[in-house]
């Protein structure tokens, strides 16, 4: 089995090009989002009942959509340019390499 590449810190961005920090943290083979779920929350007002698929992209970058309990698909925040919400830890420079198109 090989390790999934991922950074301590990545970027999770919307079909919008909105993009959020998470911190990262890899136990057991595992891959878990930690610090900055509660923005993610915030910004795409997240309530129970709410599904999120994410797709990992690349070691910097994952794609994601969000459905409600009736799968259907939130509207998400449209902003020119697309909203970039980093922690405070990283610097948007970390990021060079991350930026690919959204699709499937």
């Amino acid at each position: 089995m090989f390790g999934l590449e991922v950074a301590p810190f990545v970027m999770i961005r919307d079909p919008n090009q909105n993009e959020i920090e998470l911190g990262v943290e890899k136990k057991n083979g595992k891959v878990y989002f930690s610090a900055g779920w509660e923005i993610l929350q915030r910004f795409y007002k997240i309530h129970g009942g709410t599904w999120i698929t994410v797709v990992y992209a690349n070691r910097h970058l994952f794609l994601f959509e969000i459905r409600n309990m009736h799968g259907e698909e939130l509207v998400y925040p449209q902003f020119n340019p697309p909203q970039r919400l980093l922690l405070h830890n990283q610097r948007a420079s970390d990021y060079i390499n991350s930026f690919i198109r959204y699709g499937y």
